[in-house]
């Protein structure tokens, strides 16, 4: 099998790029191996298209969550597996799958490792490994994005900031929400997250019961909440003991659909677009990711994540 390194160099400022090319003659050893840079967005898609239309490969995904997703959809349907080389500032989706690595330590135990199917989700005509929202952490994400490009901002601060600014804007968003077919609210919603991993926001384990191989998504559905009480829950958040709470509700479901009548924001991991209608599916087993020669999904629980 050989190795397509998908790069994106500003990333944890080149540390991924710095680790491959330490570890070149460690990777020559194991395998053929090509390392290609990414210069603009979406440009990753393309070039992961390119190679696995082509040949079979071990696609190392060298970056954040973005440049996961861009990897994702250039590969599906190929007999490629992903492995993932976490440099972004938020890095979520490997915590629902890898635990606690040293990037060096990933690297070198997925060189040795093997590959495991788990699920993905379909939206339109994308697909997306972790989670998807509409509400008010779509809203947070989207300020977020504009706090980071602010140099005396930190990534995690940012989040905290948007948190907060978010919060005090917050109107909720009205929207018509279908799982399986069956219609489960039309109503104002505080948020809505469809999930496949556990985490986003840099560690949040917004739907800790979420699996990434029992081939269902989770649906975390708060309906809207007075700030008082927002206020309250969110400290439970952050160790995912928010679902305990009477007003967030938990679904597992095949299908999802979300209508907002005056349009919505939709995070589709850290990507945000707008729209007015989106479904969304889960496509079991969709994609072979390379896990760590330690590791196997099947006994990596939720319990194991947020411990």
């Amino acid at each position: 099998m050989k190795a397509l390194f998908v790069v994106n160099p500003v990333a944890g400022k080149g540390k991924g790029l710095e680790i491959i090319k330490n570890f070149e003659s460690v990777i020559q050893s194991k395998m053929p191996y090509t390392i290609e840079l990414t210069r603009a967005k979406g440009e990753a898609t393309d070039i992961v298209r390119r190679y696995t239309t082509k040949e079979d490969y071990i696609v190392f995904a060298v970056g954040g969550d973005g440049t996961v997703n861009e990897v994702l959809n250039g590969m599906v349907g190929s007999g490629s597996s992903l492995a993932i080389i976490p440099t972004g500032s938020g890095n979520d989706f490997v915590r629902s799958i890898y635990g606690r690595y040293t990037i060096e330590e990933l690297l070198l135990d997925l060189l040795e490792g093997n590959n495991q199917k788990i699920d993905i989700i379909q939206v339109g005509e994308r697909y997306f490994l972790n989670i998807a929202s509409v509400g008010l952490d779509a809203e947070v994400v989207y300020n977020a994005t504009q706090y980071k490009k602010l140099k005396f901002i930190k990534s995690s601060m940012a989040y905290v900031i948007s948190l907060f600014k978010t919060l005090l804007g917050s109107r909720g968003t009205y929207a018509k929400v279908t799982i399986d077919g069956k219609v489960t609210c039309d109503e104002e919603i505080l948020l809505l997250a469809v999930a496949n991993g556990s985490f986003y926001g840099g560690g949040i384990p917004m739907v800790p019961t979420a699996k990434v191989n029992d081939a269902l998504a989770d649906v975390c559905l708060v309906r809207e909440l007075r700030i008082r009480k927002i206020m309250k829950v969110l400290p439970s958040v952050f160790k995912g003991k928010h679902i305990e709470a009477k007003e967030v509700e938990i679904y597992r479901a095949q299908e999802i659909e979300i209508e907002a009548k005056n349009g919505c924001k939709v995070n589709i991991d850290g990507e945000i677009m707008n729209a007015s209608r989106v479904k969304m599916r889960i496509i079991p087993e969709g994609i072979e990711v390379r896990m760590p020669s330690k590791v196997t999904i099947s006994n990596y629980c939720s319990e194991d994540k947020i411990s």
